[in-house]
């Protein structure tokens, strides 16, 4: 990398080809859903279903569609919560990444009790979320993107399916959340940078961390009664190194932020990520902020 290289967008920095093989589980070690009783960055996944069926319930929903699902972090909350669901609506999820929609197959295959009223139900595949064309125009009465749109490349073609895909009589909702703020980010894996100047970690788009700019990009697409919340986040762990292990593996920029690098060099960055967070912070969690929008056609 260049020695005095920009800062780029995330959006601009990771690769679609990047985002096609990205993959993290939804339990296991190592994974954002190790340890259920700390905090954790998809609890905005719970906050941003409610804040959907204050709009319009999903009890009255014909079909959901979960876009950039991941591992199926939507769904997984959906049916862990108290939120009615229609029974007889669609359960959409689609992802660019295999090995994410992996994930949700793999659970469906384990047929646990009530599966027949919940996994079950859902159909995932594999498709790029700036061309849905499998999914009909104007058939979506509920669309969900939790912490996704704001990392595809190419935002607006998203966006613009998002519009397409929606019912266009006026009780359709739409909500999306990104990442303002996370203390993993700004405090933790800057490290490298900071250890190794030439080594510029992407920055997040300002339109997706501001409250205001959200709104506005969201008007920009051609939504409606836009509303953009705050919700207060947070990373919680019991272990510093292996915290460090799964942020590593689980940032989709590290392997080109720290191509080049020798064993020694990433040996002592995660060693002074270490160091830092025991240092900075004590109590075993990192604060973060998401933004949650929701918003009509």
């Amino acid at each position: 990398m260049a020695a005095n290289a920009p800062s780029t967008s995330v959006q601009e920095f990771i690769s679609r080809d990047t985002w096609k093989n990205h993959s993290y589980g939804m339990s296991g070690p190592g994974s954002p859903h190790a340890h259920p009783t700390k905090a954790s960055p998809m609890a905005t996944a719970r906050h941003q279903l409610e804040l959907i069926n204050s709009v319009s319930p999903f009890s009255t929903a014909t079909s959901v569609l979960d876009i950039a699902c991941g591992p199926g972090t939507v769904y997984r909350e959906l049916f862990s919560s108290n939120l009615p669901l229609s029974p007889t609506a669609a359960l959409l999820a689609t992802d660019i990444s295999a090995p994410m929609i992996s994930h949700i197959t793999a659970r469906q295959a384990e047929h646990q009790p009530g599966d027949e009223h919940s996994w079950a139900r859902v159909k995932a595949w594999v498709a790029d979320a700036t061309n849905l064309d499998t999914v009909p125009s104007d058939s979506q009465s509920h669309v969900v993107s939790q912490m996704g749109i704001f990392l595809i490349p190419d935002s607006d073609a998203a966006l613009t399916e998002v519009r397409r895909v929606m019912r266009k009589d006026g009780k359709a909702v739409f909500s999306m959340s990104s990442v303002a703020k996370a203390a993993w980010n700004q405090d933790i894996m800057c490290m490298v940078e900071e250890l190794h100047p030439e080594r510029k970690m992407p920055t997040m788009p300002r339109k997706w961390c501001d409250k205001g700019l959200f709104k506005e990009e969201l008007e920009r697409n051609g939504f409606k009664g836009v509303r953009v919340e705050e919700f207060k986040m947070g990373l919680g762990y019991e272990d510093e190194e292996k915290t460090v292990e799964m942020l590593w593996k689980n940032m989709p920029f590290i392997p080109q932020v720290t191509r080049g690098m020798s064993e020694e060099e990433i040996k002592h960055v995660k060693a002074k990520m270490v160091e830092r967070m025991k240092e900075r912070f004590p109590g075993k969690e990192m604060p973060g902020l998401a933004l949650i929008g929701v918003a009509s056609v």
